[in-house]
This record gives C-alpha cells, sequence and structure tokens, in this order.
C-alpha cells in the first residue's frame, strides 16, 4: 500500500497544492460569475490590489511591481525585452557591476517556470539567448530563509494588518554515511516527484553516499512544485502602513 501511495499520481491527488488551477478553483467559479455580474466586472477582486495589473490574480509583470517598492527593498534587478542582444544584456549587468552568481527570471509568469540561478557570463548568454519572454536578471540572494507575509490595509486606514506568515523550507537532505542521496530522496513524498529533473541536473551523484550530518540542498526555489514546503502562521497583527 506504502509503494502505491507513493507513486506520483496518488502524490498529486493526495496533496492539493498539485492540483491544477482549474480543479482548485472550479468549485467557487458559479460564486465569482454571480459577484461578477452583481459588481459588472469579472475582475472585480482587483480592487483589493488597485495599482498591480488584474489585481495580482494573473499576467502581472514583476517590473512594474518592482517599480512600485523602495529601490532597496529587493535586490538589484535589470529588465529586458525578449529580443534583446546577448552581448547587450552582458555589457549592461557588467556596467550595472551586478555579481555573479544571477538569477534569470520571466517578467510574467508564475510557478518558478522560466527561474534559473545563472553562476558564469556563459550561463547568463545562454539564458538571453533562448528566453521567448520579457525577463529580469537580478542577483542571487543567498538567505537560509523565505517567507511570504500577508499584509492587507482598507481604505481609510493609517494602519493595516499582516494576517498571516508564509514561511518556506526548501528541497534538502541530511546524510546519515549509509544511504546515497537517491535513496534519501525517495524517502520523501515530495521529493520522489522532483526525481526526474534532479537526475538532469545531478546525474550520478544522485548515487554517491551523502556524508553523515552533510546537507544536500538544492537551488533556492521557493516553490511548492519544486518540492519545497509552506507551512503558514495564522495571525492578526496590527503594522504600520509604508
Amino acid at each position: 500500500m506504502k509503494a502505491l501511495l507513493n507513486r506520483p499520481f496518488f502524490i498529486k491527488l493526495l496533496h492539493r497544492e498539485y492540483w491544477s488551477f482549474n480543479a482548485v478553483y472550479i468549485w467557487i467559479m458559479p460564486v465569482w460569475a454571480w459577484l461578477g455580474i452583481r459588481s459588472r466586472s469579472f475582475f472585480f477582486f482587483a480592487a483589493a490590489n488597485p495599482s498591480i495589473e488584474y489585481g495580482g490574480f494573473l499576467m502581472e509583470s514583476k517590473k512594474k511591481i518592482y517599480d512600485l517598492l523602495p529601490p532597496r527593498s529587493y535586490p538589484p534587478t535589470h529588465y529586458f525585452k525578449a529580443n534583446e542582444s546577448p552581448a547587450l544584456v552582458l555589457q549592461q549587468l557588467r556596467d550595472a557591476g551586478f555579481r555573479y552568481p544571477l538569477i534569470g527570471k520571466p517578467d510574467i509568469g508564475g510557478q518558478g517556470r522560466g527561474v534559473q540561478k545563472l553562476d558564469t557570463e556563459t550561463a547568463l548568454l545562454a539564458y538571453a539567448q533562448s528566453s521567448p519572454l520579457d525577463f529580469l536578471v537580478q542577483e542571487y540572494i543567498d538567505h537560509p530563509h523565505e517567507a511570504g507575509i500577508f499584509y492587507y490595509r482598507y481604505p481609510g486606514e493609517k494602519k493595516g494588518r499582516i494576517s498571516g506568515i508564509v514561511r518556506k523550507e526548501m528541497l534538502s537532505v541530511k546524510g546519515d554515511g549509509r544511504r546515497t542521496l537517491r535513496e534519501l530522496l525517495l524517502l520523501d513524498k515530495r521529493y520522489i516527484l522532483q526525481l526526474p529533473v534532479l537526475e538532469k541536473t545531478y546525474g550520478a551523484l544522485l548515487d554517491e553516499v551523502l556524508p553523515a550530518g552533510k546537507r544536500k540542498e538544492r537551488q533556492k526555489e521557493g516553490r511548492v512544485r519544486k518540492g519545497n514546503r509552506e507551512t503558514e502562521d495564522n495571525l492578526d497583527q496590527t503594522a504600520e502602513t509604508p
């Protein structure tokens, strides 16, 4: 039974974070349609984030969101068009003093699609050459923890509230000196789903024994679909409005 439940199909079936967009939202479609008719707009919810396209629900530009933030509140970032010359991309980042490693990501996208760590100029040139969409390049932030903070403020209020914090745990395993990296990954259902991608990335390294106490972590991309976990702390704390 355990072997059956560890198959990718059942892992995805029993963990809703892996469900498709339609499977998650189809149940509230009638409510959404009714509220849209009442408000005469199917994007009525965009009023919650009026400065962001479609309220941040979909197809929002990361660059436009960064433009709303104080410059020092996010990593050094440069925006490029999809058809930008790779040589020009490289030169502009050199002139701006960007330091490797870097992160490339589509300006419009989600769930980690198209996100890639760029360790060298060669990797940067290849990414710029192959990107089908406008993209951003940022300096890589190598901090051990990542979190999402949910903040809201009603119109007319001077202070908003923090309603929850989602902590993100990156895909990692700790060696025991006996089992290979592959065997350690097979102990966690979430990591089983990542094996096809990890095999392409690490190849024969997956069959090496990880020394006792040594931790191996995948590239820090805080996405559930890449094997990471999210744990939520529900709270309702008053916070100063920026």
